[in-house]
């Protein structure tokens, strides 16, 4: 008698209840109901949305490469201190960072108030633009197509670099002829991941003012309590976001290219004269504008309002944002380490069906899933009605308004990252290794047991704390969905900001960068072990 495969069955039920937002999204497209938006806010929305993808695509590019570039070619004293540093600003979000930068330069700022008491002269600059934005994110992103294009240069570069060399090719024409050319592959990914983050985020252009996607959403779910409207914009924002995706695959296809030799890395050459003088000098304005200035007007505003706002109320905050942060992590790792194992077992069309709802969820914005997730659990909640009626709840909106719909949502955002990291780390091993116990007749789930678990633990962990920092760091979904009495540390940041306690939200916004910079040398350490592992 066959045995039943109870991996594949959990798989297949996983993948339908997460698809059903999504889902219920595109069915929305074909609703007939009238779309009470006005056209000028919508136009006004995608111009700016598309205005900022355009512009910070294009500074992020230029900054990262070229960090990443410097790194790789050249030597030079404190090259591991910055190495550290620039990796630091991940830890960090835009709207903490942008929050921060409007604060610093304001007219009460500290530098225009140091520069007004010294020096008799008046000096403020507006950073709550559309190009203040496209500046924040620029130090906020760049370390996506860093991390890329590090990890390329690192890898595979030194073969190129090497005969262009001998070829007399050097310095700037260097990075230009074959740097950029070469990487243009990470690159076209980590612009991706760019794209969608700047797509997605609510913070920033929140604060600032400015109308975009998310921001003209939130509006007109929330402002205008029109949530049929709100669905059919977001299915139309959805069916933009494919058409992105389908966009990048093409172009990483075309750019793809191999290489016939292997290469054992690149040499570095020393940084000597004007060469080291400019890069130190680069990369310390970097530094500066993408992580020191922040910190120290957080760390300024802290020492008049950290006693005021540090109370034993605050430390249950505090315990409720890691407790949830932990939940949310620890069920999308379990999810997606069940996913890899039905989608690396099982070649049918249900399992290729999987693997694309896993890799789906990072591309859609916070506020979208937020959306979906919302809608689709009001469907189920009046589906259950009668069994509310029977069981004499009170709430006739139970699931809608736990903390079920919460983690939830971030179960169907933050699962690609925690897919692709254990699938990446499984494909190191060779799979004759799992083979081998299922030919000993161990069943599929015994050998996700015995083999899988131990051999991945490292990308369980890995993946585990990238998922704790993203959720941490998200602000749509956990400000739409939160259940009634939940007060985390975002939730704290925006409530602070939204009525202007600019000094008491420095607090909140310090602890989630203290604790997002510890994250990501935690992640570093894991991953450094993960690729020690091939």
């Amino acid at each position: 008698m066959k045995r039943i495969n109870m991996i594949s069955i959990v798989s297949v039920i996983l993948t339908l209840v997460l698809s059903v937002p999504i889902l219920n999204l595109f069915k929305n497209i074909f609703n007939k109901s009238k779309f009470e938006v006005l056209p000028s806010l919508v136009f006004e929305a995608i111009f700016n949305t598309l205005y900022m993808m355009f512009f910070v695509g294009i500074f992020t590019v230029i900054l990262a490469s070229s960090l990443a570039w410097i790194m790789n070619v050249y030597d030079f004293k404190f090259k591991r201190l910055f190495q550290v540093l620039l990796v630091m600003p991940f830890g960090i979000p835009a709207y903490i960072m942008g929050q921060s930068y409007a604060d610093l330069l304001s007219f009460s700022g500290f530098f225009p108030t140091f520069i007004r008491n010294n020096y008799n002269i008046k000096f403020t600059i507006d950073v709550m633009t559309i190009n203040g934005a496209i500046f924040i994110y620029t130090m906020a992103l760049f370390p996506y197509i860093y991390l890329f294009c590090s990890s390329y240069y690192s890898r595979y570069a030194g073969t190129f670099v090497e005969n262009s060399r001998l070829l007399g090719v050097t310095g700037f024409k260097l990075f230009r002829k074959v740097g950029f050319k070469i990487a243009r592959v990470p690159i076209i990914a980590g612009l991706s991941l760019v794209m969608m983050e700047v797509i997605s985020d609510y913070g920033v252009v929140s604060y600032f003012g400015i109308q975009a996607f998310t921001t003209i959403l939130y509006k007109i779910w929330i402002g205008f309590n029109d949530f049929s409207s709100a669905i059919k914009l977001a299915a139309f924002i959805m069916t933009l976001i494919f058409i992105l995706l389908v966009i990048e695959k093409q172009v990483s296809k075309r750019l793809r290219f191999y290489t016939s030799t292997k290469t054992n890395g690149m040499k570095s050459i020393k940084a000597k004269g004007k060469i080291a003088i400019f890069i130190y000098i680069y990369l310390s304005l970097v530094v500066i504008l993408a992580l020191i200035l922040p910190l120290f007007e957080l760390l300024y505003n802290n020492y008049y309002s950290f006693s005021d706002v540090i109370n034993m109320e605050y430390i249950k905050i505090i315990g409720g944002t890691i407790l949830y942060c932990s939940i949310g992590a620890f069920i999308t790792v379990l999810v997606a380490f069940i996913f890899v194992n039905y989608t690396t077992n099982s070649k049918s069309i249900f399992s290729f069906f999987t693997e694309r709802v896993s890799t789906l969820g990072y591309s859609i914005p916070g506020i979208i899933i937020a959306i979906a997730v919302m809608f689709s659990f009001h469907e189920l909640d009046r589906f259950l009605r009668p069994l509310y009626v029977y069981f004499k709840f009170k709430n006739k909106l139970f699931l809608s308004q736990t903390a079920i719909i919460l983690i939830f949502a971030y179960v169907v955002r933050f699962l690609t990252v925690a897919y692709n990291q254990i699938f990446s780390a499984k494909n190191k091993f060779n799979p004759n290794i799992f083979e081998c116990s299922r030919l000993l007749g161990q069943s599929q789930f015994r050998t996700l047991l015995k083999i899988d678990l131990p051999l991945l633990m490292e990308a369980n962990i890995t993946a585990f704390f990238l998922i704790f920092l993203e959720i941490l760091k998200e602000l749509p979904i956990t400000l739409l969905l939160k259940p009634i009495g939940l007060e985390t540390l975002t939730i704290e940041v925006h409530k602070f900001y939204s009525n202007e306690m600019i000094k008491e939200a420095s607090v909140p916004s310090l602890m989630i960068i203290i604790i997002g910079i510890s994250l990501n040398f935690i992640i570093l350490y894991h991953k450094n072990k993960i690729q020690e592992v091939k």
